[in-house]
């Protein structure tokens, strides 16, 4: 008997070849035997499909200075996985809030995960929290799942208006206007 092993890589088909060796003879319960030794191969045809990708919701201080996504597959592959990304406005604006990014990652095979870095900006202005998303797009090797991360990025004031205060000074203390000017 040959037993192949059910594991959770997604692979192609692996192949296995067996050859009977032996001659001609006979026994007691065969007159004559003949073994045929031409081999025979058989291909393990792969139960696992594609792995699927999901990208993570992802919630920081603005003072962070950037949002980490986890992109992940369901199950290792034995071949490379790749995929387009782009990040695009919910709340939070592009060149403001956080920098937007667009670009292609790779999974390598075997691994289970890549990280997409977005840079935040601190911007001192007292506001509600502000998110963005992170798309997924046009996999190699895979499938995708979850395909929208959201980026969350919480204002890191204590809440308070005085907290992140601006101050303004005028650089003349007095002028005069004419009546009517």
């Amino acid at each position: 008997d040959i037993t192949n092993n059910d594991d959770l890589i997604s692979e192609p088909g692996e192949s296995y070849t067996v050859a009977l060796t032996g001659g001609v003879g006979g026994n007691t319960d065969f007159e004559n035997l003949v073994v045929d030794t031409a081999p025979v191969t058989t291909t393990i045809i792969d139960n696992d499909g594609l792995p699927q990708l999901s990208i993570n919701d992802v919630s920081v201080d603005e003072s962070a200075g950037q949002l980490v996504f986890t992109v992940s597959l369901s199950n290792p592959s034995s071949s490379t996985v790749t995929f387009d990304f782009t990040s695009s406005s919910g709340s939070a604006t592009e060149n403001v809030d956080y920098t937007g990014v667009t670009g292609n990652a790779t999974i390598a095979a075997g691994a289970l995960t890549t990280t997409i870095s977005v840079p935040i900006t601190d911007d001192f202005v007292l506001e509600n929290s502000e998110n963005f998303t992170v798309t997924l797009a046009n996999p190699v090797g895979a499938t995708i799942a979850d395909g929208a991360g959201t980026g969350t990025i919480v204002d890191d004031a204590s809440g308070t208006p005085a907290a992140e205060t601006t101050t303004l000074t005028l650089s003349q203390a007095t002028d005069t206007v004419g009546e009517g000017a």
